[in-house]
C-alpha cells in the first residue's frame, strides 16, 4: 500500500502529465529556430537563392548571413541562434531583392510575418525549435513586373497626388557616408500658382522617405502623406507645408537611426542627423521656396525614425522646431536606453507629437505585455516633457487597437499634422 508521501508524489505526477503546456514565444527559446520552408513557386534555386530579411537585420532583402540553404528534401531551412530576442521577429523572404519578395497565392501583398507562441515543454534547451512555413508565390511573377532592384536602391519610381521634385544628396552615415540618394519632396496645393510665386513653405522633414508617398515593400502599405496633406490644405485646417521624403540607406538604416549604441550595432543616429543638417536641409532649401525658419521647419519619422525625430528635437532644437513621432523606439536596451538618451532633459523646445498603438508589438498575450511597455515608455517620455515644456506643447495620443505598422501611422497623420500646422489664428 502506497504510503502518504507517495500518494502525493503520484498526484503531483499525474496533474504534471495533464496540466496543459503555457504557450511561448519561440524566440525566447535558448536554443534558436530553425525555419523549414517550402516553396510552391518553385522559383528558388541555388541560382536566385532564398533570403529571410526582418526587424532584427535591418529589413535587408538580401544580406548574406541570412541566406537559406538547400535540404535534401527540396526544401529550404536557415537557423537564427537563440534565444533571438526583442523586440518579436517579424520577416518576409525575398529573392534578394523587395521586388522579388513573396506574395499571396492570388499575387496580392502579404503582411510581415510572425510566429505564432507554441509549446516549447517537449523541445530541449540545445535544440532549436522547428517552426515550417510555405512561400506561395513572388512578386515577380506578377505581370510587367520588372528586374528585381537592390534593397538599397534609394528611390523606385513613385507615383504621388500632386508634384514633387527629387534632390539628389549625397552621404549619411556609417557604410552610407559616401551613397547616393534622392529625397523626394512634395510640394502644397497651389505652390506653382502666379499668385504664390513669392510665397515660401515650412518643410517637414520625414525619414523612410520610401513609405511616404507610395507602397513599397517590406512595409504593408504607405503613410498617404501626399494625399493626407493635400485634403488638409485645401480644407483650410493645416497651412501649406512642403514635405521632404529622406529614403533610409536600406542595409545601413540601423546604424544610421539609433542614436545609441543597441540591437548589435554601434549606432550612430547623431552622425546620421548632423549630416542631415549640414548637407539635406540647405540642399532641399536652395531647390524649393522654403521659408527657412527654424521654428516652423519639422522632423518626423516612425519606430526608430521616430526616435530620431525626437533625438533631432533635443539636439538641434533651433532648426526642428516641430517634432512628429509615431511610435517611437524608445524600448531599445530598455529603460536604459531611454534614460540614457532624455533622463536628463531639463528643457524642450519643439512643438511636439508622439503617438503609439495598444498593439505595438502583437495582440496575443505575450505580445500584449511587450504593447504595454513599449507604450509606457513613450507615455513617460511625453509626460516628462509636458513638465519642462508645458502641457500645450506636447501631446501624446494612444490608440487601443493600433500597431507597428504604416496604416496605424497613416491613420494618426491627418491629426498629427492638424496639430503641429494649425494655420495662424485658428
Amino acid at each position: 500500500m502506497p504510503t502518504v508521501w507517495n500518494l502525493a508524489a503520484l498526484l503531483l505526477l499525474a496533474l504534471a502529465r495533464v496540466a496543459p503546456a503555457q504557450p511561448a514565444r519561440p524566440e525566447s527559446h535558448p536554443g534558436g529556430i530553425l525555419l523549414v520552408v517550402t516553396d510552391k513557386s518553385g522559383l528558388v534555386t541555388n541560382d536566385s537563392p532564398l533570403y529571410l530579411a526582418s526587424n532584427h537585420a535591418a529589413w535587408n532583402p538580401a544580406d548574406a548571413g541570412m541566406k537559406l540553404s538547400g535540404r535534401s528534401d527540396l526544401r529550404w531551412q536557415i537557423l537564427l541562434p537563440g534565444p533571438v530576442g526583442e523586440p518579436p521577429l517579424a520577416f518576409k523572404f525575398t529573392r534578394g531583392a523587395w521586388d522579388a519578395c513573396e506574395v499571396a497565392a492570388d499575387l496580392a501583398d502579404i503582411s510581415n510575418r510572425t510566429l505564432a507562441p507554441v509549446d516549447l515543454s517537449g523541445v530541449a534547451a540545445a535544440e532549436p525549435v522547428v517552426i515550417e512555413l510555405t512561400i506561395e508565390r513572388f512578386a515577380d511573377e506578377r505581370a510587367g513586373a520588372t528586374a528585381p532592384r537592390s534593397g538599397d536602391d534609394a528611390m523606385p519610381r513613385l507615383r504621388v497626388t500632386g508634384r514633387a521634385v527629387r534632390v539628389q544628396v549625397i552621404g549619411g552615415a556609417g557604410a552610407a557616408a559616401g551613397a547616393m540618394r534622392d529625397v523626394l519632396v512634395w510640394l502644397p496645393p497651389g505652390y506653382d500658382d502666379p499668385a504664390n510665386a513669392e510665397r515660401r513653405y515650412p518643410v517637414l522633414y520625414m525619414q523612410d522617405g520610401q513609405n511616404m508617398f507610395d507602397f513599397r515593400p517590406p512595409t504593408p502599405g504607405e503613410w498617404r502623406a501626399d494625399e493626407t496633406a493635400t485634403a488638409l490644405i485645401e480644407a483650410g485646417e493645416i497651412e501649406p507645408i512642403i514635405i521632404a521624403a529622406v529614403p533610409h540607406s536600406g542595409s545601413n538604416r540601423l546604424v544610421e537611426y539609433l542614436p545609441a549604441d543597441g540591437l548589435g550595432v554601434r549606432g550612430q543616429g547623431d552622425a546620421y542627423l548632423d549630416w542631415l543638417v549640414r548637407e539635406v536641409v540647405p540642399r532641399v532649401e536652395r531647390a524649393v521656396r522654403a521659408d527657412g525658419e527654424g521654428q516652423t521647419r519639422g522632423i518626423g519619422g516612425s519606430s526608430l525614425g521616430g526616435l530620431l525625430a525626437l533625438r533631432a528635437g533635443q539636439r538641434y532644437p533651433g532648426v526642428f522646431g516641430r517634432v512628429l513621432a509615431e511610435s517611437p523606439s524608445l524600448a531599445v536596451r530598455g529603460n536604459e536606453f531611454r534614460e540614457e538618451l532624455f533622463g536628463g532633459v531639463a528643457s524642450w523646445r519643439p512643438r511636439t507629437w508622439i503617438a503609439v498603438g495598444g498593439s505595438e508589438l502583437g495582440g496575443d498575450s505575450g505580445g500584449q505585455e511587450a504593447s504595454l511597455a513599449f507604450a509606457h515608455g513613450a507615455a513617460e517620455l511625453a509626460g516628462r516633457l509636458q513638465e519642462v515644456q508645458g502641457a500645450g506643447g506636447v501631446r501624446f495620443e494612444l490608440v487601443d487597437n493600433a500597431g507597428h505598422n504604416e496604416a496605424s501611422w497613416a491613420d494618426r497623420f491627418d491629426e498629427a499634422l492638424r496639430f503641429l500646422y494649425t494655420p495662424q489664428g485658428r
